[in-house]
């Protein structure tokens, strides 16, 4: 009996000396694990610090900017990276998420490719929107969208715009984003359209008129004037034409040969080119 109580006592002791071990043992090797990823953490953040891979405003490679366009973007672009913790180019998914920051960007209209040129240059293929009109009373152009435009970013006074009138201003106006009001997208629409010769030959201002047609969309029009108050009825956009107008197309040819063939145009007449009977009335 007394071997088999020292027997039982030393296979408990043999148990308890085993489980301190497995405890220093599993104890140290977490401290040794957590000392490790420490540093792998440490080398990590060096690396991802390195002048060699970190981005710089200059390291943005973008097509050539506008001579019309005062900003310079890549600032802000950069500056967007920043505020997202994005300054190297070995940073995961640092690609994707430049290209999410510049679409957002009010002067890009599309972005083709975000490519990454190491060691930290990044090469962005983008479009740029081209402003067709100034919407009088904001602070504001528009492209061809109706997307806002900040008209401080302008900075050639020769740029063909023209300017829109009709329109309140709206607190509720955003920097690349489509105008709240049918009435200026429409209008981009319509600029775009005309091209610049109208405007070369004085014709320079969108009005926007609305008709109140109950249980009926809003019936919006056009009407071109120059300075000296002469008067060109458009009428509505292309694609929006009532029964009997005139296509967009037709509407135009007809304005181009009055403009050519007018030079001096009689002071507060108004013209109709929705009218075939009007339309020689110049």
């Amino acid at each position: 009996m007394t071997q088999q109580r020292k027997g039982k006592r030393n296979l408990l002791t043999q148990l308890v000396r085993l489980t301190i071990i497995l405890g220093v043992a599993v104890a140290a090797f977490v401290v040794w694990g957590s000392v490790k990823a420490g540093w792998w953490s440490q080398l990590a953040t060096l690396i991802l610090e390195h002048p060699e891979y970190t981005i710089t405003a200059e390291d943005l490679q973008l097509p050539e900017v506008p001579s019309w366009l005062r900003r310079d973007i890549r600032l802000d672009i950069w500056e967007r990276m920043k505020e997202r913790g994005l300054k190297s180019t070995l940073q995961p998914g640092v690609a994707q998420q430049i290209f999410t920051i510049v679409a957002e960007h009010p002067w890009v209209s599309e972005v083709h490719s975000v490519r990454l040129s190491f060691p930290r240059s990044v090469v962005i293929d983008l479009e740029y929107r081209r402003p067709v009109c100034l919407v009088a009373g904001t602070a504001f152009a528009v492209d061809a969208q109706g997307v806002a435009l900040p008209a401080s970013d302008l900075q050639d006074a020769n740029l063909p715009l023209y300017l829109l009138f009709g329109i309140e201003a709206s607190s509720a106006v955003m920097p690349g984003r489509r105008w709240p009001d049918g009435r200026v997208i429409e209008a981009g629409q319509l600029a775009e359209f005309l091209g610049t010769t109208p405007f070369e030959k004085g014709f320079v201002f969108i009005v926007s008129r609305v008709t109140y047609r109950p249980l009926e969309p809003d019936d919006i029009v056009f009407t071109l004037q120059n300075r000296e108050g002469k008067e060109i009825f458009w009428g509505r956009v292309p694609g929006r034409e009532v029964q009997g107008e005139p296509p967009a197309s037709l509407k135009r040819d007809r304005l181009l040969a009055l403009l050519e063939k007018h030079s001096q145009i009689p002071q507060y007449s108004r013209v109709d080119l929705t009218s075939s009977a009007n339309s020689s009335r110049m």
